[in-house]
């Protein structure tokens, strides 16, 4: 547990345990080929392709993760077996009344990147804005360290699983748009 859970915790008045004692749950063997795909690969596209970009989801992860509320509480949660919010694929469902202490955690340093965002394009003042910018790409870093602490194998997949889906998804719904993915991986670490 990071000092920021452990403040976040004490902050909701949220008791954690001190050594998980609770196994992680029961997979089938169709859920273990879903969820435990290792990488993946969206077929290249084969040519010679102009204007092409990159996307690095590693470091969306933890939005994702606030976005969507993933979080080893509220993934698979008792209380919203008929949750509308599901861990895309696995169809887990994910907790509607109440925000896991991963989100809650995460969004604290979303918020201080975006308000460093904010100032360094405000000020007109340049050794200003690049501290801004030094302290909006320190927490840009923080937040990948951070995600990946937070993350237990179970949010992990659910994130994981949520990248994957959006891509694909968004490359389903609109094949002749201007943007198209030509290639796409994930690496399982």
């Amino acid at each position: 547990m990071s000092s920021l859970q452990l403040y976040q915790a004490v902050k909701d008045d949220i008791l954690i345990p001190w050594k998980k004692r609770e196994p992680e749950t029961f997979k089938s063997a169709w859920e273990l080929l879903i969820a435990d795909r290792g990488g993946f690969i969206f077929e290249p596209k084969v040519g010679l392709h102009d204007w092409v970009g990159e996307v690095d989801f590693a470091s969306m992860y933890p939005t994702l993760m606030a976005v969507h509320n993933i979080s080893a509480e509220t993934v698979l949660c008792s209380c919203c077996p008929d949750s509308t919010l599901r861990v895309p694929e696995l169809g887990y469902n994910i907790c509607q009344k109440r925000v896991g202490i991963v989100p809650n955690t995460l969004r604290l340093i979303l918020k201080k990147r975006a308000d460093y965002k904010q100032l360094r394009n405000e000020t007109q003042d340049p050794k200003l804005r690049e501290a801004y910018d030094r302290r909006q790409n320190a927490h840009n870093v923080f937040q990948a360290i951070a995600a990946s602490q937070l993350a237990s194998e179970g949010i992990e997949v659910s994130a994981g699983q949520t990248v994957r889906y959006l891509i694909t998804d968004a490359e389903s719904r609109r094949p002749n748009r201007r943007v198209r993915v030509v290639f796409f991986i994930i690496i399982k670490k």
